[in-house]
């Protein structure tokens, strides 16, 4: 899927009050405090992260 076409189904759903686009952050270490904080929160990054309260799943 290319980014345009990520970008089209986001405006639809959220446009329409159907759903909300997903939150962007700016550095790693905002994203671990964005899922520590968010019930249920999922991020994704690359390198190995050893941070604690957060739990990694490694994707080979």
């Amino acid at each position: 899927m290319f980014p345009y076409q990520l970008d089209n189904i986001w405006n639809r759903l959220s446009f329409s009050g159907i759903g909300s686009r997903p939150q962007q952050v700016s550095t790693e270490q905002e994203l671990i405090e964005l899922v520590q904080s968010t019930p249920g929160g999922i991020g994704y990054r690359a390198g190995n992260a050893n941070d604690t309260g957060v739990r990694i799943i490694e994707i080979r």
